[in-house]
């Protein structure tokens, strides 16, 4: 894109010359010629740079082959780029080039090279297959195994995981070193490959493996994990799987529910009695109320509705949520009360219960509710359930200064979406609903404040006239 803007406004690319002449035109080629004479003396590594990346595929391949012969690692990410460049020629002179340069440049250098290689895979323009088994036996030899071994543990996401198929791929080390160096990389894609990779071991390597995976903090990881144990003969799986019953994982505790479920017992009796101890924390308290609404017996209602007045947000978040589930009759109740929280996060969990659970307050209600705890933002996302309640609460709150100092561009953003959604609205306000809009002094206040009321207004007594009360 540089390159188009630089060339539209007649500046070469590269080094900001005048631009060449017209393509395919003698003067063109000439220019070329000379062009690539400079390259082949270029001594500078952002210009050398730029020119690999030149829209002239002859000038690229020139510095590509400038860039071989200099030899400088700086340029490697700039040769990587051309791996799979439109033209065949410079893939080529890419392709041989980095094969030509990797003997003689650092490990870290050629590494960090790995994840623009990596994207070959799954490149379209062509079969870079043999070419990658070629760079990475290259690769192997000049870095040794162990570089990319460590690699795996990598803080560069995209870096660890190139490492990690190019270690599986050349078994550069037995499997369950591997395995074990993946599962504590910080890139959950790594960790789950690694999990599901110990089921091809030895049973008696997987038992340790599995233990490991079960430590991850990765849910998907200790899921997998969980899953293996309880396959292997060599283990107490009623144990085991009441150990993670709290775990913070729900397809965790799931499974672990499920196995005990089908072999006689009863994990939720284990929340139940967990809830009534008095040494249960408060995370350990949200873990059992949603384990327990999970398990959908609309018994354990009551023990929602207990901790829905507890000090921690976050239980009585889990509670609302579980209350709604196992009572969805009470759904309207709980809604209302979640409004009511003094804690913003669990206020919010009303437009879940009314969007997701058709829990029914009305806009003027919840709009009302939300305004008590000056709650502005919310206020907007419970008026939009109803078009006219929505322009009146905007309305509102333009004419608040605090509001208004905080939310200019989120009013200005509410104004223009009624703006588009009101082709849509077929239904006539409510007087009291259109007062404030319809109030002569009020609608001078809100012009000076968004200008953009003046469309607002017009297409209020546009409805307010075809329904004969203008």
């Amino acid at each position: 894109m540089v390159n188009i803007i630089r060339s539209l406004f007649g500046l070469s690319p590269a080094l900001g010359k005048e631009a060449p002449p017209a393509r395919g035109t003698d003067p063109y080629r000439n220019w070329r010629t000379r062009e690539v004479a400079a390259i082949r003396q270029c001594t500078s590594v952002p210009d050398l740079a730029a020119r690999i990346d030149d829209y002239d595929g002859y000038l690229r391949e020139a510095a590509i082959a400038r860039a071989v012969e200099w030899g400088a690692p700086e340029l490697l990410p700039a040769i990587a780029a051309r791996l799979n460049d439109w033209v065949p020629q410079v893939r080529r002179a890419a392709k041989n080039g980095l094969l030509t340069l990797v003997p003689t440049m650092p490990a870290t250098a050629l590494l960090a090279q790995l994840p623009a290689i990596d994207r070959l895979l799954h490149a379209q323009r062509d079969d870079h297959s043999e070419w990658l088994g070629r760079f990475e036996d290259t690769l192997l030899a000049a870095t040794g195994p162990q570089a990319i071994v460590d690699g795996i543990r990598s803080q560069e996401i995209r870096l660890a995981r190139a490492c990690f198929r190019i270690a599986r791929q050349h078994r550069l080390v037995p499997p369950a070193a591997i395995i074990e160096d993946a599962l504590h990389s910080k890139d959950i894609r790594i960790a789950i490959d690694a999990a599901a990779m110990v089921a091809g071991l030895p049973e008696e390597e997987q038992h340790a493996l599995y233990l490991a995976a079960l430590a991850s903090p990765f849910g998907a990881v200790r899921t997998l994990a969980l899953r293996g144990l309880l396959a292997l003969a060599s283990c107490d799986h009623a144990a085991l799987a009441r150990s993670c019953l709290l775990d913070p994982q729900s397809s965790v505790r799931a499974l672990a529910a499920h196995y005990l479920k089908g072999h006689g017992d009863d994990p939720d009796a284990f929340y139940v009695e967990r809830l009534r101890s008095p040494q249960a924390g408060a995370d350990e308290v949200r873990i059992c109320l949603l384990a327990l609404a999970a398990g959908g017996k609309a018994g354990h209602a009551a023990w929602m509705e207990r901790h829905a007045a507890s000090p921690a947000p976050r239980i009585r978040m889990a509670a609302l949520m579980g209350w709604v589930r196992l009572d969805p009759a009470r759904k309207d109740d709980i809604a209302v009360l979640a409004l009511r929280d003094p804690v913003a996060r669990v206020r919010k969990l009303a437009l879940t219960l009314i969007r997701d659970f058709n829990a029914y307050v009305t806009a003027a209600d919840a709009v009302a509710l939300a305004q008590s705890h000056r709650d502005y933002r919310l206020m907007l996302r419970l008026a939009r359930q109803d078009p006219w309640a929505w322009i009146d609460t905007i309305a509102c709150l333009a004419l608040q200064p605090e509001a208004v100092a905080g939310m200019r561009d989120v009013l200005a953003d509410e104004l223009d979406a009624w703006g588009w959604r009101s082709a849509g609205i077929y239904v006539a306000p409510k007087a009291q609903q259109i007062a404030l809009l319809t109030d002569p002094d009020a609608r001078a206040d809100l012009k000076a404040i968004f200008p953009r009321f003046e469309r607002v207004f017009s297409i209020i007594d546009g409805v307010m006239e075809s329904s004969g009360r203008a």
